[in-house]
């Protein structure tokens, strides 16, 4: 099939890359004309495991095409894939990139005898509904339902892992309004049938799926990050309470652990594009529609109060050992990803900077570049390394996430200079350090 992908971010870029190797024409567009034309020299948007391969493979296949204006994107396809941005602003969710992506494709199709609009962009429930459905009617007018098929086709992907999790679907959600639109569907994921249980529904029901998924597992972690802080105060580790719990017969189905348990253990609180954004837009919905969600407005007061919950914790110990310069391993939202959206790395560095300690940063993707480019997020205490210097002796290194680079260091300096690790994911098995503490751990283990 023809698709064009109106919007070249993080989901954007990942499904389109993935449906052109499937065997696709896809076309991608974005107002960003310097995006579309770094994207075009294959200069990396977003660094994702597994990308370059994915768009050499695609490029050989002639499946890929960059497109200057919408006008060409919408005369060359017959699907489009709408993935533009839906920041959270001040009060609620922004709908304006949604709304401008509606109505300009709305003028551009009016001359098409069949087009299909597929919006991938995570929106609250009823938005399709009561927001871009009355606009393509108020441009299209009796041709808005009988030219106009309207699909809503959320994304899971986890960033870091989005190739393997677009290409290996456990399921695929799909809103839609009419046969038709469930038999593009099916063309368009043909090949990921097998894998996949593709399950269709109306669209606000689609919508609300993506939220409640999201909602889910942020109360996960909210939950264990609540506890993990209550083991703290009473001398309890609580990954020892999570290993004995993960051995319930209820999660332990033929010695297979689920992976949602990972959302059990103890952190930072959980950050990115997604999470914080979606909980909070889900939020304000169930206000609009007179409905309390305090399960969900706990979840979110507990993470944004976790990143200094666990600064004071490693403050203490900072004191108590006398610690001078500290190195943070870790500055994105999680691994394997260069996105510090929202990132609680950021928020407890910046917390920790505000003493008078000697503060130094590394993270093998996060660039110095991309570093520069964002210094206005970090305190001015801290200093970006580019590498590590093994001659630097650091009293405290932290944790921030399991970049397997870090697994080298963090070795080097438990073995040569005793440093206190402080592991704020609960990355390492405490026993095979001299000085090691962590997120819902008391102390500092001595050997």
């Amino acid at each position: 099939m023809k698709i064009s992908i109106v919007g070249c971010g993080y989901v954007g870029i990942v499904t389109g890359v993935c449906l052109a190797d499937s065997g696709h024409k896809i076309y991608f567009f974005d107002k960003n004309q310097e995006k579309i034309s770094n994207f075009k020299k294959g200069k990396p948007l977003i660094f994702e495991k597994n990308l370059k391969k994915k768009i050499i493979s695609a490029r050989k296949k002639k499946n890929i095409f960059f497109c200057d204006n919408l006008n060409q994107t919408i005369k060359n396809t017959d699907v489009s894939f709408i993935c533009v941005g839906t920041p959270f602003g001040k009060n609620n969710i922004n709908l304006k990139y949604i709304k401008n992506a509606t109505n300009e494709i709305a003028d551009r199709i009016k001359r098409k005898k069949k087009y299909t609009l597929i919006y991938k962009s995570t929106i609250p429930p009823k938005t399709i509904e009561k927001v871009c459905i009355p606009l393509l009617k108020k441009k299209l007018g009796n041709k808005m339902n009988k030219n106009c098929n309207v699909i809503f086709n959320p994304e899971f992907l986890r960033e870091g892992n989005a190739i393997y999790d677009f290409e290996n679907p456990k399921r695929i959600i799909v809103g839609i309004r009419n046969n038709i639109s469930k038999k593009i569907v099916e063309k368009i994921y043909k090949k990921y049938k097998k894998k996949s249980k593709i399950i269709f529904t109306d669209i606000k029901t689609a919508e609300f799926i993506k939220y409640f998924s999201n909602s889910f597992f942020s109360l996960l972690i909210s939950y264990s990050n609540e506890i993990s802080n209550l083991c703290y105060k009473l001398g309890i580790d609580f990954i020892d309470v999570l290993n004995a719990f993960k051995l319930d017969s209820r999660f332990n189905s033929k010695n297979k652990i689920p992976e949602a348990l990972k959302y059990l253990v103890p952190g930072i609180g959980y950050g990115g594009s997604c999470f914080p954004k979606d909980i909070k837009t889900f939020i304000k919905f169930a206000n609009k529609n007179k409905f309390d969600l305090s399960i969900l407005k706990k979840v979110d007061e507990i993470n944004s109060k976790q990143p200094k919950i666990i600064s004071e914790i490693i403050l203490n110990e900072f004191k108590r050992k006398k610690v001078r310069n500290c190195l943070f391993l870790g500055i994105t939202f999680k691994e394997n990803t260069d996105d510090i959206r929202n990132s609680t790395s950021i928020d407890l560095v910046n917390f920790i900077a505000k003493k008078k300690l000697n503060i130094f940063i590394y993270d093998p993707i996060f660039s110095k570049e991309k570093f520069l480019k964002n210094k206005s997020l970090f305190n001015k205490r801290i200093t970006y390394l580019k590498k590590i210097n093994y001659n630097s002796k650091f009293d405290s290194l932290i944790i921030n996430n399991n970049s397997i680079e870090f697994k080298k260091i963090v070795k080097f300096y438990n073995n040569k200079f005793k440093s206190l690790i402080f592991d704020s994911r609960r990355i390492y098995e405490k026993e095979k350090f001299k000085n090691y503490s962590g997120s819902g751990l008391k102390s500092f283990v001595e050997n």
